[in-house]
């Protein structure tokens, strides 16, 4: 059942975006985590529902309690950005550690973007380095674009930056071009 709401959900049609929609509600219904996340985000992003943060809330907050890593880390992301909540850098840290913890890409670079910026955390670019790291390490392009960064001006280690920025532009991640143009210029 959610499979097939997955599969509609890249449509551009609003009748498909519909269906997938009630998919991930019924398959929610009968217990689903992933599709109670599911429901969240399509709340949260205004796909074939009318955009409502506080929904996304909800729904993300019921997963997320249950332990679903993925909601865990929506949930922080509404935290950290203020959508749907008064923004909370320390309620976003205590889910996207949540995550992390299992082993969730995104969370991880998450907490390394905390990290980095001193928010809901103390800033600290070693742990910050840890943090993309472990997600870097699972394919998170974003991830390696903060590496590039980190190495580019922190670390001072220009071979290091120009590798993590040439993979992660390779993965498609355009913002970090301008970065990598001054490197290597």
């Amino acid at each position: 059942m959610r499979e097939e709401g997955v599969k509609k959900l890249s449509s551009s049609d609003p009748s498909e975006l519909g269906l997938a929609f009630a998919l991930f509600w019924r398959a929610s219904e009968l217990g689903y985590l992933v599709a109670t996340n599911d429901v969240a985000y399509m709340y949260r992003e205004g796909k074939a529902v009318e955009q409502d943060e506080k929904m996304a809330i909800k729904w993300y907050e019921e997963a997320a309690q249950k332990g679903n890593a993925e909601a865990q880390e929506g949930l922080g992301y509404m935290y950290y950005t203020g959508r749907g909540v008064q923004n909370d850098d320390r309620v976003a840290k205590e889910w996207f550690e949540k995550a992390a913890a299992q082993n969730r890409a995104g969370a991880q670079s998450w907490m390394g973007i905390l990290c980095r910026e001193g928010r809901g955390i103390e800033k600290d670019l070693d742990t910050a380095l840890e943090w993309f790291e472990k997600a870097a390490g699972q394919g998170h392009v974003y991830s390696m674009a903060y590496l590039g960064l980190i190495y580019h001006y922190h670390k001072e280690d220009k071979d290091r930056a120009r590798d993590y920025y040439e993979t992660a532009i390779s993965r498609g991640c355009e913002w970090i071009k301008p970065e990598y143009q001054k490197l290597i210029n």
